[in-house]
């Protein structure tokens, strides 16, 4: 599971919390669990919220690679950590790439972890999350 040891690391360095994965046994199929080490309660929520988020069916584009798909965003995901850039419908290849390779390389190259947001599945104001 390499593409998981990577997105870990990011999030490491991202939350600087210490995060340590327990892999299933080869072919065997089951949950990776994350045991977190961290200084704060801040640095385990968004430990816990960056591996959702990345770990999302839909953010997952092919095989091996972890984050930098289209996700839902919950009310209480923004914390102050969070960017949103807008982008018209027309442009998004640009910005995504083929299978989101684009916005995959932009992630790695400035260690960060980016997602798309579709307008419509953002939550209402009013609205709680799942």
């Amino acid at each position: 599971m390499e593409g998981a040891r990577d997105l870990r690391q990011r999030i490491a360095v991202l939350t600087g919390a210490r995060i340590e994965l327990e892999e299933p046994a080869a072919k065997a199929r089951g949950q990776v669990k994350a045991r977190i080490t961290a200084e704060s309660n801040r640095q385990v929520r968004r430990v816990a919220k960056y591996l959702r988020l990345a770990l999302q069916p839909t953010a997952r584009i092919s095989k091996g690679q972890n984050c930098c798909g289209w996700v839902r965003l919950r009310r209480s995901d923004d914390d102050g950590d969070l960017s949103t850039v807008e982008v018209p419908d027309s442009l998004w290849g640009f910005v995504l790439g083929k299978q989101n390779r684009i916005l995959q390389m932009n992630s790695e190259e400035f260690g960060t972890l980016c997602f798309a947001l579709d307008n419509e599945a953002q939550l209402a104001p009013g609205v709680e999350g799942e």
